[in-house]
């Protein structure tokens, strides 16, 4: 199982509105949803001195991470402004606001950081 969460920098009603949009954009994409579970929750971040709202995206495959890529950057770009936000999985994170990253960059450099966390934790099953 690989796991990312999509977290916002800020911590204002519209990172809070932008949460909950990201949350059910991917929860309604049909490509998403038969290969990666979504859910809305917190986690706890030592640096933020606290917990975080985060969407998970479960990956049982890491072939899934082309189809989460291109639904999220879909959702990035339908924003009139996007708000900051994190990918991260362990330890590493991606900038999601990178005006350059394609889907096959955000797939590649998500497939990577699932990679260096298996190589790290010894746990998954690296496909793909």
């Amino acid at each position: 199982m690989y796991e990312f969460s999509f977290e916002f920098a800020d911590s204002d009603e519209a990172s809070a509105s932008a949460l909950t949009s990201l949350y059910r954009w991917l929860r309604e994409d049909e490509t998403v949803t038969g290969e990666v579970k979504i859910a809305l929750g917190e986690e706890t971040r030592p640096e933020a001195m606290g917990a975080v709202e985060v969407v998970t995206a479960l990956l049982t495959q890491l072939t899934a991470t082309g189809s989460l890529a291109v639904s999220f950057l879909t959702w990035r770009d339908s924003r009139p402004a996007a708000p900051r936000v994190r990918i991260r999985n362990g330890k590493a994170s991606i900038d999601g606001n990178d005006a350059e990253i394609t889907p096959e960059r955000l797939a590649a450099a998500l497939r990577a950081l699932a990679e260096a966390d298996v190589r790290e934790t010894g746990y998954g099953d690296v496909e793909g």
